[in-house]
């Protein structure tokens, strides 16, 4: 498919929104792909991502100071600087880590003099939760339905809608949480070993895929995949361009299927991602997708019905589609190694 292509800035994927691009980032990551992510941070580098990230560190791992310190105050509770430099300076003294001075405070409210009763009281229902959720984690059937759970109990979610203004960013926020969770639900379906995965397993994995560099020096600049949305590639071209998420409520958007004027912009949307393309377009939908773990039938985008079926390779067969997925990662292999 992209074999034309000379250098990874030819290759782009284009989405309909932002909110689309985490599995790709996580298997370009993974396979050690250079990409940019244009006009966006990467998935990991976004803070509802990194805050959740930390609640699973700490709930893995108590003495995680660093992951507590992000957190402690997150969703807000109250406990500001002044707090919790008595905390600290309280771990110090006793040669501690920070949640076992909290659990103290738990067990004696005056363990901490100056401590306000109220900051006291919330302490108590942070220690709490996470206690629950240790608990929860070592005895669901499956570790996402703790997690899911954990998400609506915590309040990012809440926090998040307070925050943004914008109906659209909480939205793509709130939707990120959704993403971590089908990411845990499909890390333990495709786990590669006999044993039931744990969350230090979990937690390894995300380690890789953060510590996993993506490539941004000047002169690996341009040979980088794009990954943008259609909306930012106006005016742009490409060798060769991918357009995921051919389906009702991704495209056309979900927000606009019932106004027949907003279904006619979206397909010019899409005739401006299809004539992105110099020599290859591959367009491509899912038959299920994940929504907090859990898998829900997706009905195919109505715009594939308009396009000329002579003009296209229709690819449904799992083992073909598992070629041109092999294919597609060789080409990128070649990119990296020069060759």
């Amino acid at each position: 498919m992209i074999k034309d292509a000379r250098v990874g800035s030819q290759i782009s994927i284009l989405f309909r929104t932002n909110f689309q691009t985490r599995p790709f980032e996580e298997e370009l990551r993974s396979r050690s792909i250079a990409y940019k992510l244009v006009g966006g941070y990467n998935f990991f580098d976004r803070k509802e991502v990194r805050d959740m990230i930390s609640y699973i560190r700490l709930i893995a791992n108590t003495r995680d100071d660093a992951s507590l310190l992000r957190i402690l105050n997150y969703p807000k509770r109250g406990i500001g600087p002044g707090s919790i430099s008595l905390i600290h300076e309280k771990a110090s003294q006793m040669g501690e880590s920070l949640y076992e001075i909290l659990f103290r405070v738990c067990e004696s409210p005056d363990f901490i003099p100056n401590l306000q009763k109220k900051i006291q009281s919330e302490i108590y229902n942070f220690v709490n939760l996470i206690e629950r959720t240790k608990k929860k984690f070592s005895t669901a059937p499956k570790m996402y339905y703790a997690f899911r759970e954990f998400i609506q109990e915590v309040g990012i979610e809440k926090e998040i809608l307070l925050e943004e203004k914008d109906e659209k960013v909480a939205k793509a926020r709130t939707f990120n949480l959704s993403e971590l969770v089908n990411m845990m639900s499909y890390f333990e379906e495709n786990h590669d070993s006999p044993e039931k995965p744990t969350l230090f397993d979990f937690i390894n994995r995300l380690n890789l895929l953060m510590e996993d560099e993506n490539p941004s020096d000047e002169d690996k600049e341009d040979n980088r995949v794009q990954l943008l949305t259609i909306h930012q590639s106006k005016g742009l071209e490409f060798e060769s361009v991918y357009v995921p998420g051919m389906e009702e409520g991704i495209l056309p958007n979900s927000r606009v299927l019932t106004e027949e004027s907003s279904v006619d912009e979206e397909r010019r949307l899409l005739y401006v991602a299809m004539t992105r393309a110099r020599k290859h377009l591959c367009l491509t939908g899912a038959a299920n997708r994940r929504k907090f773990g859990e898998q829900t039938a997706t009905q195919a985008s109505r715009f594939l019905t308009e396009i000329d079926p002579e003009t296209m390779d229709w690819v449904s067969n799992d083992e073909v589609r598992q070629q041109e997925t092999e294919d597609f990662f060789a080409e990128l292999e070649k990119l990296k190694t020069g060759s």
